[in-house]
This record gives structure tokens, C-alpha cells and sequence, in this order.
């Protein structure tokens, strides 16, 4: 009796995994538990051909587009990996506390903005070129497998270390707001963007980043920092850190406005 009270349970614990797990290898209709996020996908022109108010698994793999559920309410997302060919994913503005994003390795975009993601693994996801997640609840990031990345948006988080060194395409990068000490963007000659305010860091060196036009690095514990070799900068910010010189001479053929060490703006002529 007790062995077939256990054969029991052993199965049912299957089948829940099994039926949990189904649109891993789909078959029928998509398994998707939030009545928001269903809604929404039944109401993106394109996605429920026949109209029957459901996702089947065919309609889901044959969606090529984008999938944009801001502002739904939603605190589920499963159901996503049915859609394997999507390129574009916009979730934010949402409840979620997790994201499975590891079957939609077509994706180009990915914007979950502004939920309560404690973490985000995007390491297959190796085709992404925009990537914005700031206003979660991250501590940690890994970005090492993007390297098609041109556009990071993470600020607003609690993340402590970001590695961009593998990153090398990045055009901008915002990373304010987090509790970086420290920053190697030596990697990133194409950064023409870089906003790192509100974090704790020591040293910044921007010497083979000479294509930034915009740098914002105010509020941090900066001592020294140079910007002679950055000659496009047009908008630059240094206020409130640590500053006991700062030579712009050579930078942007600019003026300085402002007192220097609050705000400093580098006008192009």
C-alpha cells in the first residue's frame, strides 16, 4: 500500500512538471497562467489567427515580431518560450519577479523595465543588440555572452560589479544608480554614451573612449579624472565627487559652464 501510495504521488509530481514544462516541447495550446498576459497576446493583431482565443503552439513558433506587453498588469510571463522566433520583447512597466527568456534566443531587443526582477539571465539570448532592464530589483548582471550588444540600459538597479570588456560594440551605456566602486569601460572604444552617476566609484578612465559625446559620472567618489583625449564631447557632468583638478583644456574646444566641479557642460562650437 505505501509503494503505491508513493507510484501515486511520483506521478502526479510528473505530470505537474511535465504540464509546467509542456511549451519547453509544445504541443496544442501554449500553457500560459496569467489571464493578463493571455489577454494580451490574444489581442496583438497576428498572433491568434483562428480566433479562438487561445495560442496554439504552431501560432506562437510562427510569431516573427514583436511581442509588447507594457502596462498589462502581468506578474506571470511563462508562456514566452512557446515563442521561439520572436525578436523584439517589450515587457516592462509590469509585476514581474522573474523572466525565462532562454528559449527566445532570436531576440534583438529585450526591454523589461521597470518590474521586480531580482535576476535576468540573458546568456543565450547572444543576438540581443538593445538590452534594457533598469528600475528592477537586480543585484547582479552577466552580459559577458552579448557581444552583439549596442545599447545597455541597467541603471535604477543594485547591481555591484558590470563587466562590459566583452562588450565591445556598445554605443551607450547607463549604468547610474547602482552600487558599481568601480567601472572598465578600456574595451568599449565605441561608447559614444556613457552615464554612470550615483555610484560609488573611485577612478573612471575614459582615455580610449574617444568617440563619447555624452559623459555623466556626477555623484561618485572620483579623485582625479581626464578628458583631454575625448576631443566630441559636447555634454559632460562631473558635479559632487571628489575632484581637485580637472583639465578640460583640450576636450571639445569648449567653454565651461557653470563653476567646475558642480556642473561642467562642454559646449561644441
Amino acid at each position: 500500500m505505501v509503494m503505491k501510495k508513493s507510484f501515486t504521488i511520483l506521478v502526479l509530481l510528473l505530470t505537474c512538471f511535465f504540464v509546467r514544462n509542456a511549451n519547453a516541447q509544445c504541443s496544442g495550446n501554449v500553457y500560459i497562467p496569467d489571464v493578463n498576459f493571455k489577454a494580451a497576446l490574444v489581442a496583438t493583431p497576428g498572433i491568434d489567427t483562428n480566433g479562438d482565443n487561445e495560442i496554439q503552439c504552431s501560432e506562437a513558433a510562427a510569431w516573427t515580431g514583436t511581442i509588447d506587453v507594457s502596462i498589462k498588469s502581468i506578474s506571470n510571463l511563462t508562456g514566452i518560450e512557446a515563442f521561439t522566433n520572436i525578436t523584439s520583447l517589450i515587457c516592462k512597466n509590469n509585476s514581474l519577479i522573474g523572466l525565462d527568456v532562454s528559449h527566445n534566443t532570436a531576440l534583438t531587443l529585450l526591454n523589461c523595465a521597470s518590474n521586480s526582477l531580482k535576476s535576468l539571465d540573458v546568456s543565450l539570448n547572444t543576438s540581443l543588440t538593445t538590452l534594457t532592464c533598469y528600475s528592477n530589483s537586480l543585484t547582479s548582471l552577466n552580459v559577458t555572452a552579448n557581444t552583439a550588444l549596442t545599447s545597455l540600459y541597467c541603471d535604477n538597479n543594485s547591481i555591484s560589479s558590470l563587466n562590459v570588456s566583452a562588450n565591445t560594440a556598445l554605443h551607450d551605456l547607463k549604468c547610474q544608480s547602482n552600487l558599481l566602486t568601480s567601472l572598465n569601460v578600456s574595451s568599449n572604444t565605441a561608447l559614444t554614451s556613457l552615464f554612470c552617476s550615483k555610484n560609488s566609484l573611485m577612478s573612471l578612465d575614459v582615455s580610449a573612449n574617444t568617440y563619447l559625446e555624452y559623459l555623466v559620472c556626477d555623484n561618485n567618489s572620483l579623485s582625479s579624472l581626464d578628458v583631454h583625449l575625448n576631443i566630441v564631447l559636447t555634454d559632460f557632468e562631473c558635479s559632487s565627487n571628489s575632484l581637485s583638478s580637472l583639465d578640460v583644456s583640450g576636450d571639445c574646444k569648449s567653454d565651461c559652464v557653470n563653476r567646475i566641479f558642480k556642473v561642467c557642460i562642454c559646449l561644441q562650437r
